[in-house]
């Protein structure tokens, strides 16, 4: 950060290898340690073709969708992946919502790019990792106050490196919408690291106004760890801090924890 920010505010995380854990077994040389037995509690095989020439191992899938510590901390389970569309569910837990009971918007919008990884990934295979996610548009429709959801993901098309897919986000027990996204999801197939941009910096400024120090009461916001430094005369400084359970399976950043952000 160049200019007027201050840089002991960021605790940066650990020094990685390359995120994705099968490009780094192959390069090592080593034997795939993902299990081959199918998950009988959920329609899930752990062996899958694409339609190409790789396959995808669903258990290391499975563990990314499930076992990421963001999405431990949001509780998301798999009901269902096959090829071409993935199903999440969410319980109502208090942690996830706004002052009211009501689901966060942060949470909706991690579920959707949770659930359309989970297609892509299994559509492109593990060869064509790491991903990430390109664009992201999300519409919010309803409330979702005290009670279950469910992320229904469908692949609309499918290239090269990327696919494009379509999630919709319902109450379980109704079946209404409260959220739809359009996602695209790229395979980077082992290039090299994305550049990463530093920002700028703004005007330096830090009154965060009348609502900043409440933001951070609302649960979902406050597990984030995330704090209001500006918000007053049409600006607004947000600040998440490097927390685990704010990672994904890597131990990189969860894509879902920085949609939280941005919501």
């Amino acid at each position: 950060i160049r200019e007027r920010d201050p840089t002991d505010r960021i605790a940066l995380g650990p020094d990685r290898a390359h995120a994705h854990a099968r490009l780094r077994t192959a390069r090592r040389g080593t034997g795939d340690s993902h299990v081959g037995a199918r998950d009988r509690g959920r329609g899930v095989d752990s062996l899958v073709p694409d339609s190409g020439n790789g396959v995808i191992a669903v258990s290391s899938l499975v563990n990314w969708i499930e076992k990421s510590p963001y999405s431990l901390a949001l509780g998301v389970a798999l009901d269902e992946l096959k090829e071409g569309s993935a199903r999440l569910r969410l319980p109502y837990i208090e942690s996830n919502s706004n002052p009211g009971g009501v689901l966060h918007g942060g949470v909706a919008a991690s579920l959707s790019v949770i659930a359309a990884h989970a297609v892509a990934r299994y559509a492109l295979g593990d060869e064509a990792g790491p991903f990430h996610t390109v664009d992201f548009q999300v519409n919010y429709l309803a409330a979702a106050k005290e009670e279950a959801v469910l992320a229904e993901a469908v692949l609309d098309r499918r290239g090269k490196e990327l696919c494009f897919v379509s999630v919709y986000v319902r109450t379980q027990a109704e079946g209404k919408p409260i959220e739809h996204a359009n996602v695209a999801v790229r395979g980077r197939f082992a290039a090299e690291p994305a550049e990463l941009f530093e920002s700028a910096g703004d005007h330096g400024q830090a009154d965060p106004g009348p609502m900043g120090p409440n933001i951070g009461l609302v649960p979902f916001i406050g597990n984030r760890g995330i704090s209001v430094e500006h918000m007053t005369g049409g600006t607004s400084r947000l600040v998440m801090p490097w927390r685990e359970s704010n990672a994904d399976a890597s131990g990189g950043l969860h894509e879902g924890a920085v949609l939280a952000l941005l919501d």
